[in-house]
């Protein structure tokens, strides 16, 4: 018997999803180092400003389900085939 089977996702390919094992992470934006100065003898030394912190707090997805007894009685686990009911979720999820 054949079986259907999802595509693989292209999530990854298309935005650069990197993983994190931080729970939150910061983008900091800064400014430029102004005008050029005229050069006298000495360098004058610039410092850049900030201009934004952004800020990606992860996530986290769940969802539980209950198994009768008289199910798994019944079927083996390899019929029932949990792993496969969960992947459209990490589709809609992303």
């Amino acid at each position: 018997m054949d079986e259907w089977q999802l595509p693989g996702s292209y999530i990854d390919e298309l935005y650069g999803v990197e993983s994190s094992g931080k729970a939150v992470e910061y983008d900091l934006g800064i400014g430029g180092l102004g005008d050029l100065e005229e050069f006298t003898g000495t360098i004058p030394y610039g410092d850049f400003s900030q201009q934004y912190r952004t800020s990606y707090t992860h996530k986290e997805w769940v969802k539980g389900i209950k198994i009768e007894r008289k199910l798994v009685d019944k079927l083996s686990l390899s019929t029932l085939n949990l792993a496969k009911s969960v992947e459209p979720l990490e589709l809609v999820a992303a």
